[in-house]
């Protein structure tokens, strides 16, 4: 028998390609309506997918990154 995946659930050895704005936020300690800000700005790349923003990994990565 299987195990039910629930939303949010990570899967062990596959990486995150995606964030909601809730996660994004969380994971860089900013507002939500920060986030929701930025996209909607374009200062960070977002996909509606089902209604919902999704932001790529690679946004994450680039503002983590140690500025030149």
């Amino acid at each position: 028998m299987s195990a039910r995946v629930r939303k949010g659930d990570t899967v062990p050895g596959v990486e995150r390609s995606a964030w909601s704005i809730k996660e994004f936020a969380a994971t860089l300690g900013v507002n939500y309506n920060t986030v929701r800000r930025m996209v909607a700005r374009e200062e960070l790349r977002a996909v509606l997918v089902g209604g919902e923003y999704r932001i790529p990994d690679s946004e994450l990565k680039r503002l983590l990154a140690p500025q030149k």
